[in-house]
């Protein structure tokens, strides 16, 4: 994943340490990703986005934790669907991979 969730140095995603060399080269690698077949990689502008952390709530057992993710669409200007998505226990696609 090119996603880095960081607070104080600290990927909150996998919980390491992570440098800005890191992120940077998660960056440049990013950039470099193409998926054949796939309309929003091959027919839309390539870009970055950067997104200020709002921490989430306090959860019980847990110091740290990643933020919630609030995804609604619109048709037509009009509020049509939110999901709510809490991500208890995040892993790369790496981990993915070596269960399935």
């Amino acid at each position: 994943s090119f996603v880095f969730v960081m607070r104080d140095g600290i990927n909150l995603l996998n919980g390491q340490t992570t440098s800005k060399e890191e992120v940077n080269a998660g960056l440049v690698q990013s950039w470099q990703d193409r998926h054949l077949d796939d309309w929003a990689t091959e027919s839309t502008p390539r870009g970055v986005i950067v997104e200020e952390l709002i921490d989430p709530p306090p959860r019980e057992g847990s110091e740290d934790s990643t933020p919630d993710e609030l995804k609604c669409q619109t048709f037509f200007g009009e509020l049509f669907f939110c999901e709510w998505v809490y991500v208890a226990n995040m892993t790369t696609g790496e981990d993915g991979a070596e269960k399935f």
